[in-house]
């Protein structure tokens, strides 16, 4: 039981979002003494047994020690059917992987068998020979069809409308099946690279790791399968959310972390060096932006959007707050993608963007320049309210009084989802693809509907061609259509984007041969080992 105290002494901690704590200094350190003996020990049995102390749990059976990975957000959500934030998205790839993935071309290629066309209006996939879910159990056409049948008819889930298109599933041989669509399109294929494939009646993956013990923090211990066991992959994994920054190292200077992964403050970078540890920066895909509510009585006017987008200094944000580890989003794609178009990015105007707010919207600067207050929402990351604070002052030029509401992770993620923020600080990760802009744009797919319009955009000229987009039947036509929605987003400003950041990996000084590719998923993770 003596790990457990070193384990938490120091790092415990409160967060808030009240008014006037909006610097770093929040985090207030809290000691174990402040703990009851009775409530330190039930909590400590609880983590040492799951998390705090894995590496003892592993020893008694004789295996390696697990590597533990120290992230900066808990998965909100781990039901394939229903995940939809990051951080869920990036464990599932590990346990619940999609049945086709992106090549380097941005074309979808197998991973768990092959899809062609065989007519405009049929798409049959063949599954790999002896196919194994997670507990071993054969995985063919009929499991497949059940599972897609089951993602189909959930209307809660984000991924239902990305087959809305499908008309039909029909199993033809026992590892082979066909989509029956109801309009020719190419973006079913795209689909079924974001859908994590699942045994439809126990849930379990065909990835090389099974979720084992996931805790009320949201630490999440994977294990390899037997199914995987031949592959040189680490036995266990722990992803253990650390919210701090510099916590986060410092469990790395006390081997109680074996990787930092994301979420790295620039500032902390040149110190994780110094003192030794391997650092990897990679170029991302994210795209980072500032989410305004279009059913705000404010945000629904475009002259307050564009107003919003002039008074931002974006290439100072990604220079200063960021340090210079950010690029500029110019597309929700990745920039190197076929369909991508290069938007070209809003230019510091406080002279215009003044002027849009009193005669586009009518706002009338009072005795101390105000005009309008807003509030802007986003999580408790210290590199996020230094930006928030940073966006703060740079809109207070032409007027706008922006209140900063911090908010711990899970709490933000449901207001944004609910609808409830005004504006929001955001961030797509992973390789998008053109069907991804009908799940964010298109009226119908607000998050009641399972959709991930998370702010409410409505705007008809979108809702057609996102329309056409899922119904494109050449390559041709889904570049002409995607490119023509980025064009028109870029007029209406359903997002005003920000930067796109990179991923940084920092590695104890007894790991080598992590690695991440640019959509941040944790693939390149299962590289590592033990010195």
């Amino acid at each position: 039981m003596q790990m457990c105290p070193h384990g938490l002494r120091g790092e415990l901690r409160t967060k808030t979002g009240q008014k006037g704590r909006q610097d770093a200094s929040y985090n207030v350190r809290l000691t174990v003494m402040r703990r009851s003996f009775h409530h330190l020990a039930a909590f400590c049995v609880v983590l040492s047994h799951y998390f705090i102390t894995p590496a003892a749990a592993v020893a008694q059976v004789g295996e390696e020690r697990p590597l533990r990975m120290a992230v900066a957000t808990a998965p909100k959500q781990l039901d394939p059917l229903l995940a939809s934030d990051a951080a869920s998205a990036r464990l599932l790839q590990l346990t619940h992987p999609a049945l086709l993935r992106y090549d380097e071309a941005y074309a979808p290629v197998a991973l768990a068998g092959k899809c062609v066309r065989r007519a405009p209006l049929s798409v049959v996939c063949t599954l790999t020979e002896g196919l194994l879910d997670v507990e071993g159990t054969p995985f063919g056409a009929a499991q497949a069809v059940r599972w897609y049948e089951t993602v189909r008819g959930t209307a809660k889930s984000p991924l239902a409308g990305l087959l809305k298109n499908v008309e039909a599933f029909r199993v033809l041989k026992a590892r082979q099946f066909e989509m029956k669509l109801v309009r020719p399109t190419l973006g079913i294929l795209d689909a079924l690279v974001q859908i994590p494939l699942a045994n439809p009646t126990t849930g379990a993956g065909l990835g090389p790791y099974k979720i084992m013990h996931k805790d009320t923090v949201g630490a999440v211990l994977l294990e390899m399968t037997k199914v995987s066991r031949k592959e040189n992959l680490p036995p266990k994994i722990i992803f253990t959310p650390v919210a701090d920054a510099t916590t986060r190292l410092l469990k790395l200077q006390k081997d109680e972390v074996d990787v930092l992964v994301n979420d790295v403050p620039p500032e902390l970078i040149p110190y994780a060096r110094e003192k030794g540890f391997e650092v990897k920066v990679i170029e991302g895909t994210s795209y980072a932006y500032l989410l305004p509510n279009w059913k705000d009585g404010l945000l629904s006017q475009w002259a307050v959007r564009k107003a919003l987008a002039l008074s931002l200094d974006k290439p100072l944000l990604r220079a200063s707050i960021l340090a210079g580890a950010a690029t500029t989003p110019t597309t929700l794609l990745p920039p190197t993608h076929p369909a991508a178009w290069a938007a070209p990015e809003e230019p510091l105007d406080i002279h215009e963007a003044a002027l849009l707010l009193e005669e586009g919207a009518g706002m009338i600067a009072d005795g101390e320049g105000m005009r309008v207050e807003m509030e802007l929402s986003h999580s408790t990351d210290a590199t996020t309210q230094r930006l928030a604070q940073a966006m703060q002052a740079m809109v207070r030029r032409v007027g706008i009084d922006l209140k900063l509401r911090p908010m711990e992770w899970a709490s933000f993620y449901d207001a944004v989802r609910n609808g409830k923020t005004q504006l929001a600080l955001m961030a797509w990760t992973g390789e998008l693809s053109p069907p991804f802009y009908y799940s964010v744009f298109n009226s119908k797919q607000t998050p009641a509907a399972g959709g991930l319009n998370r702010g409410s955009v409505n705007d008809d000229a979108l809702d057609a061609l996102t329309n056409a987009l899922m119904a494109a039947q050449t390559e041709e036509e889904v570049v002409r259509l995607s490119v023509a929605v980025q064009k028109r987003a870029a007029e209406v400003l359903p997002y005003i984007p920000l930067y796109r950041r990179s991923h940084v990996l920092v590695m104890g000084k007894g790991i080598t041969g992590c690695t991440m590719t640019g959509n941040g998923g944790y693939l390149g993770l299962l590289g590592c080992k033990r010195k």
